[in-house]
């Protein structure tokens, strides 16, 4: 995955500087730089979660993410939260606290 990774990154800077010179950061404003990062964080949790968990914590994961991704786009970009949205995500973090609970 790292040698992809690395090839990957070469072949899409080289794309990205000659398309856009070196000013590649020039219209992104403070919240999609933000949702950018996260997204690459959250990219990299799941490939730890990947080697090291088991696979009902895999899938909690991948189900966190989602939900966190859920809760910055309504809060940032004023994305839609209705009742079936609220009702997934609470079901997602009380499986996540339970099973993550020792007692």
């Amino acid at each position: 995955n790292c040698q992809l990774a690395f090839y990957s990154i070469l072949i899409y800077c080289g794309l990205l500087f000659y398309s856009t010179g070196f000013d590649f950061f020039h219209d992104w404003s403070g919240v999609a730089f933000f949702i950018s990062f996260i997204s690459g964080v959250g990219g990299i949790m799941v490939a730890l979660a990947l080697k090291y968990t088991d696979s009902i914590l895999k899938q909690m994961s991948s189900t966190f993410g989602i939900v966190l991704t859920t809760l910055f786009e309504w809060y940032f970009m004023n994305g839609p939260m209705n009742l079936p949205i609220f009702i997934g995500t609470t079901f997602v973090l009380i499986s996540v606290y339970s099973y993550s609970d020792k007692s």
